[in-house]
């Protein structure tokens, strides 16, 4: 797997991306994200392969605090045992004088 740190940055999860399980295609179910994530994932998207990912904003329960407490503490590993890790993500405004 991959994995895809990033900054959380302060807009709310407002875009909603479907998820089809391919065990269970008929149970329709979404994740909420935050625009910062979903340009990432869209920017890291391939036409052509399959990518299988790990995003802790779509790993972790992010309303459930005791997984997140738990899951935070194993982020070190889950990096260390990913192919690879893409460079942190923010949706960074461009700095202006």
């Amino acid at each position: 797997y991959e994995a895809l740190p990033y900054v959380w940055g302060t807009e709310d999860a407002k875009i909603r991306v479907p998820v089809v399980e391919s065990a269970f295609p008929s149970v329709q179910r979404a994740f909420w994200l935050r625009p910062n994530v979903h340009e990432a994932l869209k920017c890291l998207r391939s036409p052509d392969k399959i990518r299988i990912m790990w995003v802790d904003a779509l790993c972790i329960n992010q309303e459930d605090w005791n997984e997140r407490s738990s899951e935070v503490k194993r982020t070190d590993i889950i990096y260390k045992l990913a192919h690879s890790c893409s460079l942190a993500w923010s949706s960074i405004t461009p700095w202006q004088e």
